[in-house]
């Protein structure tokens, strides 16, 4: 991550996805957008992904990428993406990893992806399984994303935790 993003970068994020049987397929989208309209700059934001089950086939719902599209001069290739039907003016080929439990992808914050539908619930040859994906993303020191996490404030700080705590423990 130094190497791309320089010795201060910072650990933004981190997390599980967990796409489950029955979820459908996501929209196109990219998980930050270009700092600045004209201008394509170096990273910024790094994504890692680290699935926590095999993804060697599409059942699980894996994640699949356009490579290239973080280039800020290249946005106007992808017009269209989550048009509904074929009016997608994009005919650029896409990606879909396959990757084995541990396996790390990291890929640039401004990169076009999406996860696909877990459709193992439809297999007679599978069982239905849930596809957790750890997710850590880093940072430039001074990069902050109010979009995706507009609060680094948790959920209950101190006395309001424990007034949660013992109101929950209460109701038991």
């Amino acid at each position: 991550m130094r190497h791309v993003l320089g010795d201060d970068a910072v650990e933004l994020w981190r997390g599980v996805i967990d796409n489950r049987p029955g979820s459908e397929t996501q929209s196109w989208h990219r998980d930050g957008e270009h700092l600045f309209e004209h201008v394509h700059l170096p990273a910024h934001c790094i994504t890692i992904f680290v699935p926590l089950v095999d993804l060697e086939d599409d059942l699980l719902g894996p994640t699949q990428f356009y490579p290239g599209s973080h280039i800020c001069g290249r946005s106007a290739l992808y017009h269209g993406l989550n048009s509904i039907g074929d009016e997608s003016d994009c005919y650029l080929p896409f990606c879909t990893p396959r990757l084995a439990i541990g396996d790390v992808i990291a890929f640039d914050y401004r990169t076009i992806h999406r996860g696909l539908a877990n459709t193992s619930h439809l297999s007679e040859s599978t069982a239905p399984t849930a596809r957790p994906m750890l997710y850590i993303v880093y940072a430039r020191s001074w990069f902050i994303d109010r979009v995706n996490f507009p609060s680094d404030a948790p959920l209950w700080a101190g006395d309001q935790l424990n007034e949660h705590l013992q109101s929950y423990s209460s109701k038991r």
